[in-house]
């Protein structure tokens, strides 16, 4: 007789437990009944809907010797055995240590294996009891059959049943060790920064002086490496290509908030599967926040700062059954103030010039960022990811710069007194959307992977420069006024499409390889404008160079082959290849030219040797280049500041640089450690800058334009120790020191320096509840290296006054503090308030030299000193698969509903 079993019932009533009890025991019996499998066939209903999966795996992670919990452990759910074994789930233990797996089938043998930093790796069996399960499902459908009524009785041996669908593995002990395959913990608990394999992993939420600030304020933070007044950030004095979660972006450092970056990875030498952009100055890759524990958690933060400044943002993330959904948004009010003078004297003109500037800046800004991103576990083994991204923001720049010209005649010395003022506001807005597919093959360790990012922004600008002149040093008798004004708008476009593939061969040896294509379109209609007093209007500068679009692509192909010797022996041999091509056209005089650079290839080479006593050598080898960016090769004359006219020479070639390293690393405790690099770089066709003497189009005056060319070469060596240490349970100590020496040959001369930099970051547990923070940064007297240009990493969005860089000058000496404590409160310490000040002594000047036969010219910045920023922080979730589960119950039921249906011929 067929028989057919609807429920209907409401949420209040499913959360009785009596009826939860019913409803799990209902499920194993037809789960387990000897006809429900001829039914299912061991695999799915015989109506094509696939087989409930009750099963549930749980436990808790303790420190072995102490008997706490260890949060952050990666736990991975895998079948099989051997090279069969395939991953089914893997989350992160919360902050009590726990984890769970839900929605598992009762079939196979599961292995549990787990790994945290500074622990021996563990691997604990799992299995459901099907046996007992079969004797249970046959008693319970026995005891169901008895009954009567509307609801059949529950069983007497339900609990015994709901116990065996749920495995409890109880506390999972893991003991520490220093010795790690795949990474060195620095710090203790969650590591402030961590070595795995060719990355040096920096954690950003350990970091309390950053918080409400920008990424570039992160960077200022992050060992190894420098930040300029500019925001561009350099690698052993090289610019590293920046990537945004492993893809590149147009974005630029100050438009990422810090507070939705989770980690910063530095990889100085990286490997064949990395631009070869890459192997001249590293890659800087920021990790955005992106969660996937089971359950929800989030975070709402806000922060306001001394100069007016105000923050406001959270995260949310959440994972229930087989979609995980991150969110990060940040807006804000941003509120810039900088300090800069120049003194500077031409000898091109006669007589000689001498002028010194006085320049305050005051920028306020709207900014706002949001991230969304959705993973789809299409199976066990096929992964699908979407996400998209929105940024604005909107600036105004209050600038007021106090000149003063002194020219010496037969006569005497003349005088001259003037004021340039800026009033203006730039805008950009940026959309993204990235696309992601992954696929585990049933052999362990092979997959491929499919990226698809596309990035579309857009900027305009409208400035209005007014240069007032005086008869007299108190600036109170105006002599005359001029006005300019510069105005347009551009697009800025980014598309990567990228493949990877990877293969096991054995236990130890893997194969890799992969395609790329990189295009990126600008676009830009800017022009330069004169005030006409009689006309009261302002008049176009003739200027056959301000309307452009060019498209840079870059194809790419590569291969690695790693494996191990034996135990203490393991390497990495890649191969890449890349081709490029530059169009631009110049749409004012319908003028297009073409750049193709032909296909070279960028070898790679990565040895590593395990040493008695917790020591590690490494070695590699890299070859990279350094493309010419958009703005050096347009041949558009930028004529913002007169002291700072700038154009780029359509003629240069890219510059091909040859890499090796050597690092040691010595683990003495989970918490104590020292790494000593030693690195060479060899460049040529150096990209540097030059001056030459023209005409200045706003003025018709003689005036200094600084372009581009390839000097001869470059050569930098240099040693880089980074340690760390827990001085006391309450200290712990970061320090990096880079002593290098950098050379430029110009063709003409040699330009020299030995110089160095370094970088503390003290951290201190004062009491359960409060924390702070002390860093320090030191960068001695260096030559200016050309290749410090930002590292391509996007924006564009206005040339403006910026600190020159070419091979003739230095930047001097200087040092800076910042400060910062923090104190938790609320359950479970999910709340915290932080205050922060950065550059406490007032010291972060950058102040640099440059001369030639032309000019001397000395140049100082001070940038947002002794700001106090106050942030508030609230973490908050739950780790409870159930809670979710409970809103599929309606599509359980109707799939237990099905599988009553399919076996009513047996009933």
């Amino acid at each position: 007789m067929k028989s057919t079993l609807r429920l209907n019932f409401n949420i209040d009533f499913f959360m009785n437990s009596l009826f939860a009890r019913f409803i799990s025991t209902v499920a194993i019996l037809f789960l387990f009944s000897p006809k429900a499998f001829s039914q299912f066939g061991g695999m799915g209903m015989g109506n094509g809907k696939k087989m409930p999966t009750p099963g549930k795996i749980y436990g808790k992670i303790v420190d072995d010797k102490t008997g706490k919990p260890i949060d952050a452990v990666s736990v991975v759910l895998q079948t099989g055995t051997g090279d069969k074994k395939v991953p089914v789930n893997a989350v992160l233990t919360n902050g009590n240590g726990e984890f769970f797996f839900t929605d598992l089938s009762l079939m196979p043998k599961y292995e549990v294996g787990i790994s945290a930093l500074g622990y021996e790796q563990k691997a604990v069996p799992a299995a459901f009891n099907l046996g007992a399960l079969m004797k249970g499902g046959a008693a319970a459908m026995k005891s169901m059959q008895g009954s009567s009524g509307d609801m059949p009785a529950i069983p007497d041996n339900a609990s015994s049943m709901l116990d065996l669908i749920n495995i409890d593995l109880g506390n999972i002990r893991l003991v520490q060790t220093s010795k790690t395959v795949e990474g060195a913990t620095v710090t203790a608990s969650i590591p402030t920064f961590v070595l795995q394999g060719e990355k040096k992993i920096f954690n950003v939420d350990k970091n309390l002086t950053t918080v409400g600030g920008t990424a570039a304020d992160v960077m200022k933070n992050v060992p190894g490496v420098l930040v300029d007044a500019d925001n561009n950030v350099t690698i052993r004095n090289a610019a590293p290509q920046v990537l945004l979660d492993g893809r590149q972006s147009p974005l630029t450092l100050d438009q990422i908030p810090a507070d939705a970056i989770e980690t910063v990875e530095v990889i100085t030498n990286p490997s064949a599967k990395y631009d070869a952009e890459g192997g001249v100055g590293g890659v800087l890759n920021i990790v955005l926040k992106k969660n996937r524990k089971v359950g929800y958690n989030g975070s709402i933060r806000a922060n306001v700062d001394s100069r007016g400044g105000v923050g406001l943002g959270g995260d949310f993330n959440v994972r229930s059954g087989k979609f995980n959904l991150s969110l990060n948004t940040h807006s804000g009010l941003r509120r810039n103030k900088t300090f800069a003078t120049t003194d500077r004297t031409d000898f091109y003109q006669n007589p000689n010039v001498g002028t010194y500037q006085d320049d305050i800046n005051n920028s306020n800004g709207l900014f706002g960022f949001a991230r969304l991103g959705v993973d789809y576990l299409m199976t066990n083994r096929t992964t699908f990811s979407i996400g998209g991204v929105k940024v604005h923001g909107e600036f105004s720049p209050d600038d007021n710069i106090d000149i003063l010209t002194d020219s010496l005649y037969q006569s005497g010395i003349a005088q001259a007194w003037g004021r340039r003022s800026t009033d203006g506001k730039n805008s950009f807005d940026m959309n993204g959307l990235t696309l992601g597919f992954k696929h585990l093959f049933p052999r362990a360790g092979e997959e491929w992977t499919i990226d698809a990012n596309g990035n579309f922004g857009t900027n305009s600008n409208e400035n209005v420069y007014t240069a007032t002149s005086y008869t007299d040093g108190g600036r109170q008798n105006v002599e005359g006024v001029a006005k300019t004004k510069t105005a347009g708008s551009g697009t800025n476009n980014f598309y990567t499409l990228r493949s990877d593939y990877a293969r096991p061969f054995g236990k130890k040896d893997k194969l890799e390889v992969g395609v790329k294509a990189t295009i990126r379109q600008l676009s830009s209609d800017i022009d330069n404008y004169i005030f006409s007093p009689s006309a009261n209007d302002y008049f176009v500068v003739p200027n056959p160079y301000s309307k452009f679009k060019n498209t840079d692509a870059v194809y790419a192909a590569y291969g690695s082959y790693s494996g191990n010797i034996d135990d203490n022996n393991s390497y990495q041999i890649g191969l890449r290849a890349e081709s490029s091509q530059y169009d631009g056209t110049l749409s004012k005089i319908d003028s297009t030219f073409q750049i193709q650079y032909p296909v070279s290839l960028f070898p790679s080479l990565f040895y590593s040797r395990k040493l008695k006593h917790e020591q590690q050598l490494q070695f590699s080898y890299r070859r990279g280049i350094n493309r010419p960016n958009f703005f050096q090769l347009l041949p558009f004359t930028d004529f913002t500041d007169p002291l700072n006219i700038r154009q780029g020479n359509p003629g240069l070639r890219p510059e091909f640089t040859n890499s090796v390293e050597l690092n040691y690393m010595k683990n003495f405790t989970r918490s104590n450690y020292v790494l000593v690099s030693l690195y060479e770089r060899h460049s040529d066709n150096l990209i540097t800058g030059y001056q030459k003497v023209g005409i200045n189009q706003m003025t018709g005056d003689s005036a200094i334009i600084t372009s581009y060319i390839n000097a001869n070469s470059s050569d930098k060596y240099g040693v880089e120790i980074t340690t760390g240490w827990d001085l006391q349970k309450w200290w712990n100590i970061t320090v990096d020191l880079n002593l290098y020496n950098a050379t430029i040959n110009n063709g003409t001369s040699n330009s020299s320096y030995f110089s160095g930099f370094g970088k503390i970051n003290n951290q201190f547990k004062f009491a359960k509840k409060w924390s702070a923070q002390l860093s320090g940064e030191y960068q001695s007297k260096t030559n200016l290296l050309p290749d410090a240009k930002g590292g391509g990493f996007g924006g564009g969005h206005g040339w403006g006054p910026q600190l020159t860089s070419t091979a003739q000058g230095y930047l001097a000496p200087t040092w800076s503090v910042d400060a910062s404590v923090r104190r938790t409160f609320g359950k479970n310490d999910a709340a915290s308030l932080s205050l922060s000040v950065n550059d406490l002594f007032r010291t972060g000047y950058t102040s640099q030299h440059s001369e030639s036969g032309l000019f001397v010219q000395d140049y100082n910045r001070l940038s947002n000193p002794q700001r106090v920023r106050l942030s508030f922080n609230w973490r908050f979730g739950k780790m409870d698969t159930d809670l979710f589960r409970r809103k599929n119950l309606k599509g359980m039921m109707d799939g237990m509903q099905d599988a009553s249906q399919g076996m009513g011929g047996g009933m």
